[in-house]
């Protein structure tokens, strides 16, 4: 993860120039793969526990161990969370969900030992089972984030970017809106229509105040193109905002 993050953290170059995020990507999905792991020891502990009708044996020491490691694990979720907010890192979310699943792991050992001292002989399954659903939860959301990352799913609403787009004086149609990326940045590409006879200065300063506003929209850090057309009919798109007796008046 600290490799991954050191690479992800480094600035656009030549290659590549959209800088080095999705190098998050990988330690991510890496992480995904280490809690299957547990995962499956975690079940397959809680079956053969269920087998030969046996459960957790722990003593005082014991005790204070996982006190202390849940502890630990606690002060690094909070953290790491924190601080993928701060830095839109997914894949410090990624390892405050895989920590979480340790933590998780620790709390169940103890709660099932206890019910168990109290006559709950069946408590140490249902706390596994319960406990391998919510870490198989975890996984899914990190594998299904990077897979839409990869593949450069819809990173905003196009909607919310349009509406934002049309706040603009002078913007008279919104189109062809595209957005990529994941938690740490985002680009957005968008067509807008504006009077065919204004000159190429004064289109450019409403594309630049434009891409502003979406940037200021945005929950993410975005970086915004701007395409301009002219409105006209071969190019507007009515459905899109655009309201020609609206316009005229």
């Amino acid at each position: 993860a600290l490799i991954g993050r050191a690479f992800a953290a480094r600035p656009p170059d030549e290659d590549p120039p959209y800088g080095h995020q999705r190098f998050e990507t990988l330690p991510s999905l890496a992480i995904a793969a280490f809690m299957l792991l547990a995962l499956f020891g975690i079940l397959s502990g809680a079956w053969n526990r269920f087998q030969e009708g046996g459960s957790p044996e722990i003593g005082a020491l014991a005790f204070a161990v996982m006190g202390v490691t849940i502890a630990v694990n606690v002060t690094v979720v909070l953290w790491e969370r924190r601080e993928a907010s701060r830095l839109a890192s997914s894949l410090l979310l990624a390892d405050a969900k895989h920590t979480f699943s340790d933590l998780l792991v620790s709390v169940s050992v103890v709660a099932s030992f206890v019910l168990v001292a109290l006559g709950v002989t069946q408590a140490d399954l249902v706390i596994s089972l319960f406990i391998a659903g919510l870490i198989a939860w975890g996984a899914w959301t990190i594998v299904r984030d990077a897979s839409l990352t990869l593949t450069d799913g819809v990173a905003e609403e196009p909607h919310h970017i349009e509406q934002a787009a049309l706040t603009v004086s002078g913007v008279r149609g919104v189109h062809a809106v595209r957005s990529r990326g994941g938690e740490g940045r985002i680009w957005v590409d968008l067509h807008i229509q504006v009077d065919p006879h204004m000159n190429v200065e004064e289109a450019h300063e409403i594309a630049s105040a434009v891409a502003k506003r979406v940037e200021d929209s945005s929950e993410r850090r975005a970086d915004v193109t701007v395409h301009i057309e002219p409105a006209t009919g071969h190019h507007l798109r009515h459905e899109r905002g655009y309201d020609p007796e609206r316009d005229s008046s």
